[in-house]
Formats: structure tokens, sequence, C-alpha cells
């Protein structure tokens, strides 16, 4: 089955893959591809992600489809952890201007 990729930069690479292939394994495929670490990708298809455990086919990838790329993105807090309800390496103050603490 041919599978075409969107990267980032609107490039597409052209992948030949197996009906049973899971979304990890091509995951690690495009990463290797892209020269980027597996952890730090997203793939989708029709703007569904791909699940890492279940065959690519019973995630609706068919012959010819197009599966978008995405990086991930840190989430919560500027991508900091928060310790004690202060953002780390914030100063109070910005914290205070921005979020309300229990």
């Amino acid at each position: 089955m041919q599978i075409f990729i969107k990267d980032l930069q609107s490039r597409t690479i052209v992948l030949q893959i197996t009906e049973e292939m899971t979304g990890f394994h091509l995951r690690s495929i495009v990463a290797a591809a892209l020269t980027v670490n597996a952890t730090d990708i997203r793939l989708s298809v029709n703007s569904h992600p791909l699940k890492d455990l279940e065959p690519l086919i019973a995630q609706g990838v068919s012959d010819n489809s197009t599966i978008d790329t995405n990086g991930r993105l840190l989430g919560g807090s500027y991508g900091r952890y928060i310790a004690g309800g202060v953002a780390a390496g914030a100063t109070q103050g910005v914290v205070e201007s921005c979020c309300t603490i229990a």
C-alpha cells in the first residue's frame, strides 16, 4: 500500500507500507526519514491522530492516503513544571498577574 507523508515544510514523502503496520511503526519510519526523534512528532489522517498500537488500516489509512506530520507541543504553564502552585522559573509577580493561586 502506498501512502504520502506531508511534513512540516509541506514536502511529501512517498512510502510503501503493509496493512499490518501500526501507528508506532509508521511514526518510527517517518521520524527516521525526517531525522527527528519519534517522540517529538504526531501523525494524523483526516485530522484524527494515529494511535500507536492499532493497525493503520483500522484507523482509516488506505492506499494513497495522506498522513500529516505535526510537532508535539508542550502544554500548561508555558511548558514549565508547576511546583507548589508556582511555575518553575517564574517570579511571583508574573504568576500573580496571569494565574489564580488557590
